[in-house]
Order: structure tokens, then C-alpha cells, then sequence
């Protein structure tokens, strides 16, 4: 009996021990991390959706911009690509009976009554156009506008309705193309938005009513000068990227994404093709995949998105002459990231035409000017300042003397759009001989242009019975 007590007594403290250890077991499992002893889940109640997780580099979210109408009170007020370059333009053509012609701007969708939206009609009347800008189908006075000498009207507004069901006012004026004829339509209007404190201007510049036309509508951002609409845009030294409405009334906006850039200089090779006071450059404009980005005198340089460029758009203003530029053959360039590149481009400008002999003698086509970097110059107004052309007999005398006998000089005449046509001389005689045939062009901007060419003439077969011309 008394063993079986000490045995009790025994087993009575080691459960006692075994109690006490128990417990430091269980206070030092409560103070280990979570992470290691995580309490069970609680069942999940019906419906319970797991917590999404971030993805990783989720691109940004896009913030809505809205933008306000603000007026062009003159077509110069922005000079921009789309004002200048007819390739650009959107061109209503007016049948010759007087008739209305749709200008194709857009009116998607129904009116309050469930009818489709009418397009909207213009129509040409002597020196006066009528848009229908109510869809009545009758002219009014408050519908009229008068196309003034310089060949502007003044602005017509009307409503616009786009594909994503939205309106909004429209105004524009038409620049007469080809008188009595050909007009382009030319945006009087540009939205406006604020980001960060800076402005970004955006223009329907190719003139079709939509404001998100890539590589054709222009933008100008803080006090930059104007570029093309594009994928991304540069903003206090950081990239963004754009996404713009038809309408123009909503832009939307975010962070790029973490992209290689390189550097792009376009004045360190470059050199005017004269010495000329008072030269402004308003843009230089390169573009690319990544977007487009403009340059002037006080912009020589910036960064952007590495990748493939072309020298795309430039215009130049000296006095009241306007040369635009366009890109050739040797315009493009690539942009290596952390490298810079300083495309070539100015210098003296050279003519190129063709010369080809005809029925009526020595025919030569308009010229067209290139700089030292193949890019293509355009004069806005050749009535400035005449282009001519001169042809000269080439021969050799007794004494094997090259000589050079004037034939015949002309004017290229100014064809009603504006460009030139061509010029055909009268050879010194109706055989095989040699020409020199010379294009002269004084610019206040591009320099004086003196081009030579030399020439065989060759007679065309008269037919049977044909007089001599």
C-alpha cells in the first residue's frame, strides 16, 4: 500500500511538471511570427470571392481630360501642317451645275425624332457658300458666307455627331483651292485641355470634323512648338501617353511605361540655305511609331522614344514669304538609346525637272527644290517670286570653242491651285542639237536656285499632211 502511495505521489508531480511545461509550450508558440504559425482560415461563406491581386507592372490608369473651345480668330493665328500642305487638306469639290455636295463631315447616329442625322450640305453660289448646318435643306443668310480676296471665308459652325454617340459644336472655314471650284476645309476652331498646369492645344488639322486622326491632326503642348497628334507626348521631362476622341471635347492621359530614349538635335548639322536676318523656323516635326515631336529655335533638342524616325513636316517664315518642307529619300533616321543623333539637313538648295522634246518644241516640266539632305521644299506663294526657265544652243565653232547661244526664256506660269505648269521654248532649229536649258528661282529663304541641264533635241517625225508648227 505504501509503495502504491509513493507511486501516486510520483506520477501526481510529474503530471504537475508536464502541466507547467505545457503552458511555456503554448506561450512561446503565441509569441512566434504569423507567418509561421498562421491561424486557420475560417470557411468561406457562400459567395466570397478571393482578394484580386496587383498584377504586376499594371500599366496606369487613363484620367479623362476635358477640353474647352477656344476660337482661331485668324486661319494664322496656329500655323500648323495642315494649313499649308494641300496633301493634308480635306478639298470639297463644287459641281459645276451648282448643286449641293455633301462635305462628309461626320453625323453618325439619330435625331430626337429616331431619324438619321443628315449630312451636312454645302453649296457654291458665285462668290458666296452655303453650308446647311441645320439639315432644313433651305439657305438662309445666317447659313451664307461671302469668300473673301484672300480667299478665306469667315467661320461656319455647326453640330457634329460621332460613332461613340456624342456632339459637339464644329467650326471651320473653306480656302478656296481652285476658284469657283475647289475649296479645302481649314479648322477654326482648337480644343484645349490642362495637365500639370501646362496647355495642350489639339487642332483637326487635316479638316475631316475628328480631332484623333494619328500622324494628321495637330497638338501643341505647354509652350512647345506644333506637332503631329501621336502615340506619346513629352511633358516637363516626362512622357505620357494620349489617347484623344473624335470629338475633341475628351482627351485621356496616363504615364508611359518605362521606355529606352535617346536624343534628337536637329540644328547641330544644320545649315541655312542663305545668311538671312529675320529667318523664324515655327516647327520641324519628326515622326514615328513612338509619336510624333517637334523642334524650333528655342526646342534645338530633346528626348525622345528610341526608334525609327523621318523628318516628316518644317516650316519656314522670313518677311512675307513661306516655305514649307517635306520629308525625301535620306530624311530618316533611328534614335539609339542613351545615344544622341543630329540629322542633316539644309544647305543649298538644288532644282530637279525633267526636260523632253514634243511636237511643239522643248518642253520642261516644274521644278522641284531639294536641300543637302533630300528633304523637299515647297514655296506657299510662287506669285511672289517667279520661277523662270531659259534654254540655250550649245555648239562648237571653227576653233573648237564651245559656245552658247540664247534661245527663248519664260515664266512658269501659276496654274489656279497655285502650282507651277510647264514651259515649252521653241528650239533655235528643228534638228538634233544641244541645249542647255537653266531654272532660276530667288527665295528670301531657300536662296537663289540656279539649276543646269543639259539637253539633246530631238525632232518628232512630222505626220502626213502636218504643217510645220
Amino acid at each position: 500500500m505504501a509503495h502504491s502511495g509513493r507511486w501516486k505521489a510520483r506520477t501526481g508531480a510529474r503530471g504537475f511538471l508536464a502541466l507547467v511545461a505545457g503552458c511555456f509550450l503554448w506561450l512561446a508558440s503565441a509569441a512566434a511570427p504569423a507567418a509561421e504559425t498562421a491561424p486557420d482560415k475560417p470557411p468561406d461563406k457562400p459567395g466570397d470571392k478571393a482578394p484580386a491581386k496587383p498584377a504586376a507592372n499594371a500599366a496606369p490608369d487613363w484620367q479623362k481630360l476635358e477640353t474647352k473651345a477656344v476660337p482661331l480668330l485668324q486661319p494664322r493665328q496656329v500655323a500648323s501642317p495642315g494649313l499649308f500642305d494641300p496633301e493634308r487638306q480635306k478639298v470639297i469639290v463644287f459641281p459645276k451645275d451648282g448643286s449641293p455636295v455633301d462635305t462628309a463631315l461626320p453625323h453618325a447616329g439619330k435625331d430626337k425624332a429616331g431619324n438619321d442625322n443628315p449630312a451636312l450640305l454645302a453649296r457654291l453660289q458665285g462668290k458666296f457658300i452655303w453650308i446647311d448646318a441645320n439639315g432644313d435643306g433651305k439657305a438662309v443668310p445666317e447659313e451664307t458666307r461671302a469668300v473673301a480676296p484672300d480667299g478665306f471665308t469667315d467661320p461656319f459652325t455647326c453640330d457634329l455627331h460621332y460613332e461613340d454617340g456624342t456632339a459637339t459644336p464644329y467650326s471651320f472655314r473653306l480656302k478656296a483651292v481652285v476658284e469657283g471650284e475647289k475649296y479645302a476645309l481649314i479648322r477654326a476652331t482648337a480644343r484645349v485641355a490642362e495637365f500639370q498646369g501646362q496647355k495642350i492645344v489639339l487642332l483637326d488639322d487635316n479638316g475631316n470634323g475628328r480631332y484623333d486622326d494619328a500622324g494628321q491632326d495637330a497638338v501643341i503642348v505647354g509652350d512647345g512648338p506644333v506637332s503631329l497628334l501621336g502615340r506619346y507626348i513629352s511633358l516637363g521631362g516626362k512622357f505620357y501617353e494620349t489617347l484623344v476622341h473624335a470629338g475633341g471635347t475628351t482627351m485621356e492621359i496616363r504615364p508611359a511605361p518605362d521606355i529606352e530614349t535617346g536624343t534628337v538635335d536637329l540644328f547641330e548639322k544644320y545649315t541655312p540655305s542663305q545668311k538671312s536676318e529675320n529667318l523664324k523656323i515655327h516647327t520641324l516635326i519628326i515622326s514615328g511609331t513612338q509619336g510624333s515631336f517637334a523642334f524650333d529655335d528655342n526646342h534645338k533638342a530633346q528626348k525622345v522614344p528610341a526608334g525609327p524616325y523621318d523628318l516628316v513636316f518644317g516650316l519656314l517664315e522670313r518677311a512675307k514669304e513661306w516655305v514649307y518642307l517635306k520629308k525625301g529619300d535620306k530624311t530618316s533616321f533611328t534614335v539609339i538609346a542613351n545615344q544622341t543623333v543630329t540629322p542633316h539637313w539644309g544647305g543649298a538648295v538644288k532644282a530637279k525637272f525633267d526636260v523632253a522634246s514634243d511636237e511643239k518644241g522643248i518642253v520642261v516640266s516644274p521644278p522641284a527644290f531639294f536641300g543637302e539632305g533630300s528633304e523637299q521644299y515647297f514655296p506657299e506663294n510662287y506669285r511672289q517670286a517667279p520661277v523662270t526657265v531659259s534654254v540655250a544652243l550649245v555648239y562648237k565653232d571653227l576653233r573648237r570653242i564651245e559656245r552658247r547661244v540664247p534661245v527663248g526664256s519664260h515664266k512658269f506660269d501659276v496654274l489656279p491651285d497655285g502650282t507651277l505648269g510647264p514651259v515649252t521654248l521653241k528650239p533655235y532649229r528643228w534638228t538634233g542639237d544641244e541645249y542647255q536649258v537653266t531654272v532660276d528661282y530667288n527665295s528670301g529663304i531657300m536662296g537663289g536656285v540656279t539649276t543646269r541641264q543639259d539637253f539633246q533635241f530631238v525632232p518628232m517625225r512630222k505626220k502626213a499632211g502636218e504643217k510645220k508648227p
